[in-house]
């Protein structure tokens, strides 16, 4: 919307606080002016309001670069977003509100882009939906396993491997259960194809830890895990991973009768 300025200048130079108004009259922004590289820039603290009066957010510069804190303002004054800038980006933990002031979605941001566990709630606190970001981009596993379960093509080992190190394994390995053997499993056919035989070994030993794991998922994804690296072995005539495999095999039979 259109506006002008209410500035201070001193010898020839805009400086200090400032006031922007619409054209009907309205305050629309609050801030302060500093030169910086012989520049009038935004720093510290800017108040935006919206056309009709209220407060809309309320931001911190600094020369000119977001930085800190910004709060953002629903009309009736309650807070609506509430995050965190660094040098001009969207970092940490960013928070959305209701309207009645209960948290409606919560997660981190990493240079601008969603990153890690983003939780969505319901008006009452009950968890609506949880996805995990892997710097903007929502992480699929069936997306991963389709690569992966072909890994015996480079191609798709590369494709895996790219999909890997968009999701940042500390995200990954944050998650616990599942994600963390598909991410195993995935890594020991990508490692072995990319010719990172002692990797992939570790990869698989690591994977193979949660042998013992009585939780009714972890063990269906041990199974099909070890079933899919048994095929992918004995094709790539992988013997450090059969060695591995087949006792994990017995193993898995055998508690399985226990339980």
């Amino acid at each position: 919307a259109p506006y002008y300025r209410i500035l201070t200048y001193e010898n020839g130079i805009p400086k200090g606080r400032f006031v922007d108004y619409f054209e009907p009259g309205s305050k629309y922004r609050i801030g302060t002016l500093k030169m910086h590289k012989d520049e009038a820039v935004l720093h510290g603290v800017l108040e935006v309001y919206r056309e009709s009066g209220p407060l809309s957010s309320v931001e911190n510069f600094h020369l000119g670069i977001r930085e800190g804190e910004y709060t953002k303002y629903n009309v009736d004054g309650s807070v609506s977003m509430r995050g965190h800038f660094e040098n001009d980006n969207r970092s940490g933990e960013w928070t959305t509100y209701y309207e009645g002031g209960q948290v409606q979605s919560r997660g981190s941001y990493f240079e601008n882009q969603q990153n890690g566990v983003w939780m969505t709630y319901l008006p009452d606190g009950t968890v609506k939906e949880s996805v995990v970001y892997a710097l903007g981009h929502v992480m699929d596993w069936r997306e991963l396993l389709r690569y992966s379960s072909n890994a015996a093509n480079e191609g798709d080992a590369v494709k895996a491997r790219m999909y890997i190190e968009k999701a940042r394994p500390g995200i990954i390995m944050n998650l616990g259960g599942t994600p963390v053997l598909k991410h195993h499993f995935v890594l020991t056919k990508v490692k072995w194809v990319e010719n990172d035989l002692s990797g992939s070994v570790v990869q698989l030993d690591t994977a193979l830890s949660y042998i013992d794991a009585t939780n009714p998922a972890m063990r269906a994804e041990l199974k099909d895990g070890i079933a899919d690296l048994l095929v992918f072995s004995n094709k790539k005539n992988a013997q450090p991973l059969q060695e591995r495999l087949i006792p994990a095999v017995i193993h898995l039979i055998r508690t399985d009768s226990l339980m």
